[in-house]
This record gives structure tokens, sequence and C-alpha cells, in this order.
């Protein structure tokens, strides 16, 4: 087969011998482990485009990956354009897994779980507003801003458990304790927040 249609596809293999030592694929013994094939697009002038290929790729290649085969597409495409694939799924996980966080340590920090869910639903809701205000800024959704979100959720941690601490430990009925809490924390989060700006 190699002197007919195999030294044609010669670049594209990789054989190797009984000892699984690299052979060329005409030597005695020569086993075939590997092959590769080159492919190339057109017309992808679109983000749904590319998106649209790498589904078509995956589904003409994937169902050829069986037991000890296993079939797998790479390329510039898939480089940079896969991390758009399910990117929704990849911001609710990292925000989620964050909103976690946040609630496991405020909770251990507190010992109250209704204070750690409203601070986790106020962080939400901060996230929330911030995906919002990203497509009228012209701020796509790629792994940058999925990050900085990220950060936006520790960030927010500083501007409410703090006033939620100082709440819990108030004396009082619900507005004095709210006083009391914006009293002994505005200027403090007002430092924090300018300071965090000038270090940004």
């Amino acid at each position: 087969w190699y002197t007919g249609i195999g030294i044609a596809l010669a670049p594209y293999l990789l054989c190797r011998d009984g000892n699984q030592t690299r052979v060329p694929c005409d030597s005695d013994g020569a086993m075939v482990t590997a092959a590769r094939t080159n492919y190339y697009f057109d017309h992808l002038n679109e983000h749904q485009k590319y998106l649209d290929a790498i589904s078509d790729v995956r589904s003409r290649v994937d169902p050829h990956s069986n037991g000890d085969v296993q079939a797998f597409s790479i390329g510039y495409i898939f480089y940079f354009w896969e991390q758009y694939y399910d990117i929704e799924l990849t911001l609710i996980a990292a925000i989620g897994y964050g909103l976690l966080g946040v609630f496991i340590i405020t909770f251990l920090f507190q010992l109250n779980p209704w204070m750690s869910a409203i601070i986790c639903l106020v962080i939400l809701m901060i996230d929330i507003e911030l995906v919002g205000l990203m497509r009228p800024m012209g701020v796509k959704i790629n792994a940058i801003s999925i990050a900085n979100l990220v950060i936006s959720v520790g960030m927010a941690v500083e501007f409410t458990a703090h006033y939620a601490r100082a709440f819990l430990l108030a004396p009082g009925n619900r507005n004095e304790r709210m006083k009391v809490a914006l009293h002994e924390m505005l200027q403090p989060m007002i430092n924090g927040a300018l300071s965090t700006i000038i270090a940004l």
C-alpha cells in the first residue's frame, strides 16, 4: 500500500514498531499509530460562521472516536474561537462558583446563613448590572471580560460583607442597626473604594 497511495500520505502518518519506537512507515513491522490530514475553511467572515464551522467539524470528527482510536481537530479557529462556543455557560459557572465561595466564607465569619444569602444576592445583582452595561459600552463576553466579572464578585464583597457584619453586631431594631452600620462603615468603604480606584 505504501508504494501506491501510501507514499502521498507519508508526511501525515506516524508509525511505530513492536517496541513502540518511531520508525519510517515503509520499514518492516511498522504500524500506523497516528495520522493527520489538513482541511481549509473558506468564507469565515462573521463570528457566527466560525462557531458553525467548529460545530460542523466536531459533528464530522467526533463519531470516529471509539475505543483506542481518538479523533480530534485542532487549528487556528479552535485556538481563538472555541472559547465562544459555550461562553455563556462558562460565564454562569464562573460567577456561580464565585458566589458559592462568597457564601461559604461569609457564613464562616458571620454564622448567619440568611445574611450570607443576602450578600450573594446583592453581588449577583451587581454582576447582572455589569453584564447589562457591557453591551451598550461595546464590551463583548470573552475570556478577559469573564475574568473581570469574577474579579468584580470579589470586589463587591468589600462593599457588602462589611455592612452586613456591622448590621449584625449593632443593637436595636432594624432601622437603628442600619443607621449604625452606615455610620460605622460608610467612610471606610469610601476610602476603600478610592484606594482601589487609585491602585487600578
